[in-house]
């Protein structure tokens, strides 16, 4: 989705959950529906508004790098990953 913005529908499964998250991560809340009545209103509000979603376009890929879901080091420091335990 590098680039295009996407509108997603979460659902009450973590798959349905997933694509929400990764949304509110890259700053992308607008896009993050609660109803199929909101999914749609979001998806009209990008359509309708092309000088935003040019602006949004343009800064899809620096804003998705700036955000959480590409800051590695704080990911690992915040999980404090440690090796999985032996068999």
């Amino acid at each position: 989705w590098m680039g295009v913005p996407v509108v997603t529908l979460a659902g009450e499964t973590l798959i349905a959950r997933q694509g929400a998250s990764l949304l509110r991560a890259a700053g992308l809340g607008q896009c993050v529906a609660s109803d199929a009545d909101g999914y749609v209103a979001a998806a009209v509000a990008l359509a309708q508004n092309l000088p935003a979603l040019a602006a949004l376009l343009a800064d899809m890929r620096a804003r998705l790098t700036a955000s959480p879901l590409c800051d590695a080091p704080a990911f690992a420091t915040a999980r404090r990953l440690r090796p999985c335990p032996s068999r």
